[in-house]
């Protein structure tokens, strides 16, 4: 964890960020009820699960 910044804080910012073609993967995944407790390594892997299945 960053300093002065919560894992969450951390996540949110990363799927906000993210372009609008990603909207349908970021709610899944911040939908899904350990998300709160998710660090960076696991979203990122859920991200790139879903770009994997995208292609």
């Amino acid at each position: 964890m960053t300093e002065g910044y919560t894992d969450i804080d951390i996540n949110n910012k990363l799927l906000d960020a993210l372009p609008a073609k990603w909207d349908i993967s970021t709610l899944m995944i911040k939908g899904e009820d350990e998300y709160e407790t998710k660090d960076l390594e696991e979203v990122v892997g859920k991200l790139r699960a879903y770009e994997l299945s995208m292609k």
